[in-house]
């Protein structure tokens, strides 16, 4: 079974892998819904500038998720995309961010700081 179910339209379905560093694959657009949920042991995600959506609880519950930076030409951060990621400490958004969906932080209580590059 491959690391990532991506469909033929850019969506990033599941990923099966057990790495701690995951770097998305280029030219995915969306990371779909659920996609990474319950990822106890990813640390760090590398995503592609190809990335504009990541849906709804994403990466909810990924417990050991410590730092993510954000795509350039994101646009919108889905509806419990990170929730209960505990031991998220940095989030760096993109200056392009329009839209973050309702509770996308909710429960992440080692969050120290937000970045938005100038």
């Amino acid at each position: 079974m491959p690391d990532f179910e991506i469909t033929d339209e850019g969506v990033l379905k599941k990923y099966n892998g057990r790495a701690e560093h995951v770097i998305i694959p280029e030219h995915l657009i969306h990371i779909g819904a659920y996609a990474f949920h319950n990822c106890a042991f990813i640390r760090s995600i590398t995503f592609p500038d190809s990335v504009i959506h990541i849906r709804k609880s994403a990466f909810q519950n990924c417990r050991n998720l410590e730092e993510v930076i954000l795509p350039d030409y994101l646009a919108d951060i889905g509806e419990g995309a990170f929730c209960q990621c505990r031991s998220l400490k940095s989030v760096t958004f993109p200056r392009r961010l329009e839209e973050i969906g309702k509770d996308a932080f909710r429960g992440c209580t080692s969050l120290e700081q937000a970045i938005i590059p100038d």
